[in-house]
């Protein structure tokens, strides 16, 4: 499926979304997504990902990036075009 529509699907679950490297080069229409911070390569990373983000101030600081995201990109206009362009596929 899609990544897109899972990723829009997390973004307003209010969590913070981690994938692999593998994957973040997968096109998302948002500048500045995957996060770093929530970015693995590998089990020790992601385990060192976690606890980084284990610290309240990380991970407020993180989930603040996401949740800009949401209040700049994701509006009624941009969820209209985006679903538009799914079923016509524009």
């Amino acid at each position: 499926g899609d990544p897109n529509r899972r990723y829009i699907e997390a973004l307003a679950c209010n969590t913070l979304i981690f994938i692999h490297k593998d994957h973040a080069d997968l096109l998302y229409p948002f500048p500045g997504l995957p996060l770093h911070e929530t970015t693995y390569s590998s089990r020790e990373d992601f385990i060192n990902k976690v606890s980084y983000l284990n610290n309240e101030e990380n991970y407020k600081i993180c989930l603040e990036k996401q949740q800009n995201i949401i209040k700049t990109y994701i509006n009624p206009i941009w969820l209209n075009n985006y679903i538009m362009n799914i079923i016509y596929q524009v």
